[in-house]
């Protein structure tokens, strides 16, 4: 099984995945990914409690998910 090629990495989404688990066995990538969302969740809890719209969590949301694309790649460049 290749996690890379699975037709759910096609979503923008799914970019974290793909850069911090290489395969179904890398298990530290699976852990890395694990605090990438645990992170990225308890940054929305603490927008959400400080009264941001819902609209305003999604953007500062994905505005987080691409600073940890863009310094993912700037770090393990292909």
């Amino acid at each position: 099984m290749e996690i890379n090629n699975s037709p759910v990495m096609d979503n923008a989404k799914s970019w974290v995945f793909q850069l911090l688990v290489k395969s179904p066995e890398d298990s530290i990538g699976l852990i890395a990914y694990s605090f990438y969302k645990l992170e990225k969740n308890q940054y929305a809890e603490k927008l959400r409690t400080t009264g941001k719209t819902t609209q305003e969590i999604d953007l500062a949301v994905k505005q987080f998910h691409e600073q940890v694309v863009h310094t993912q790649l700037r770090l393990y460049p292909k």
